[in-house]
């Protein structure tokens, strides 16, 4: 979108405006990969001139894997990281038919109610009728999530379990 801003990470995956888990950064997470095709791939890639801060102009056409996710959080330009940065203080406070999320492994931490139509969790996809499915909800690479750390709307994390068979639990 117009004004969207990506500061560069260099060869680094990890956040410099959010708290992520330490695993986000590492080989084996699953990274979110622009294909060199993309119109913000190459603008990122800039013909190997990366810039620290690249502020879209235009509205892009999203391409592959972009046009399947609600939003980005880092993006791999062939060796390096680009950032997304969100504007700040630009959501609303109030809102209707809240969702109740959880984090998946912080059961400690207790929930909160999330605006189900911005993308502020992840799917938790599981067959209801099956008690250690709902415990032990499974994410599959590429069919309910495309990277670490990907955050949807409610409606793409139901559309997303119904495709692979299951319930958004």
């Amino acid at each position: 979108k117009k004004g969207a801003v990506y500061t560069l990470r260099g060869g680094s995956p990890r956040s410099e405006y959010r708290t992520d888990p330490s695993q986000y950064a590492t080989a084996s997470a699953e990274k979110f990969v622009l294909n060199t095709s993309s119109p913000l791939y190459q603008l990122l890639r800039n013909s190997g001139q990366y810039q620290l801060t690249v502020e879209l102009q235009d509205d892009l056409v999203c391409d592959g894997i972009e046009c399947d996710v609600d939003t980005v959080r880092m993006v791999k330009v062939d060796d390096v990281y680009y950032e997304f940065k969100e504007r700040p203080c630009v959501q609303l406070s109030f809102y209707d038919d809240g969702k109740q999320i959880r984090a998946r492994s912080y059961k400690d931490l207790g929930s909160m109610c999330a605006n189900p139509n911005l993308a502020h969790a992840s799917e938790a996809c599981c067959r209801e009728e099956l008690f250690r499915d709902v415990r032990e909800a499974t994410k599959v690479t590429g069919e309910t999530y495309f990277y670490e750390g990907e955050r949807t709307t409610y409606s793409t994390a139901r559309d997303r379990c119904v495709n692979a068979g299951k319930d958004l639990c």
